[in-house]
């Protein structure tokens, strides 16, 4: 089992994947995890029925849905939606607009669209960022409590970088050698 400390968190888009580094014992270890994330439509029953027949034949699309969530903030009311899992998690944002102006950017009420990625996959497995974690190759196990204020800080080390450039010129450019 994996231990340490959660350092970064990006989408692999190419391969429909999330990268997450772990930093512990002095070394840091790339773990990659399958990811297929979703985002909910809401709108009248109707409407939902007519936008589900509109995308189901899409290759973009992998699976409909239809299930009841929670989309009132400080409710405990499930409401039914249409769950849109996307065939690569690069789409998500495409879809959603798509959606979004089929709608005429009133008629559909989007959720889970607006979260950045490894933010969305971080709360989905139960952590969040610098957070000490154990990795069984499955799952994360956190060893640090969300809400304390006293929490171990993580051993980084820090490096300083002393970089030149190599230019006669006072304005800088990309073409500048360092």
């Amino acid at each position: 089992m994996l231990s340490g400390s959660i350092i970064d968190v990006y989408p692999d888009n190419h391969n429909n994947l999330m990268v997450t580094w772990l930093v512990g014992a002095g070394k840091a270890v790339r773990i990659e995890d399958v990811y297929k994330p979703s985002f909910f439509v809401y709108s009248k029953v109707e409407d939902l029925y007519n936008l589900s027949i509109m995308l189901r034949d899409l290759p973009d699309i992998e699976n409909l849905n239809f299930t009841r969530e929670k989309i009132v903030i400080g409710s405990d009311k499930k409401k039914l939606v249409l769950e849109v899992l996307p065939k690569k998690i690069s789409l998500i944002s495409r879809l959603a607009g798509m959606i979004d102006s089929w709608g005429g950017f009133y008629r559909y009420q989007l959720f889970n669209v607006d979260l950045r990625l490894p933010s969305m996959y971080l709360q989905e497995k139960g952590v969040f960022f610098n957070a000490r974690v154990k990795w069984d190759g499955k799952n994360f196990f956190l060893d640090d409590e969300q809400w304390a204020i006293d929490y171990t800080l993580p051993g980084y080390k820090s490096i300083v970088f002393d970089i030149k450039r190599r230019s006669n010129s006072s304005i800088m450019s990309f073409n500048d050698c360092i």
